[in-house]
């Protein structure tokens, strides 16, 4: 019997471009989930209203 060959993931690791330490890259992302949620919670009615069919 012949051994199956392990495939391998395309994309092993991620590496960001540039030399950013972990916890900058942890605080940045969640400063934008913050913004986002936020902005999400205030703009709700609005998008909302846009799409309403009247």
């Amino acid at each position: 019997m012949a051994k199956k060959k392990a495939v391998k993931p395309k994309y092993v690791s991620f590496k960001l471009h540039g030399k950013y330490p972990t916890q900058k890259v942890i605080m940045y992302a969640a400063v934008d989930l913050i913004i986002s949620l936020a902005l999400g919670f205030f703009l709700q009615a609005q998008v909302a209203s846009a799409f309403a069919f009247k």
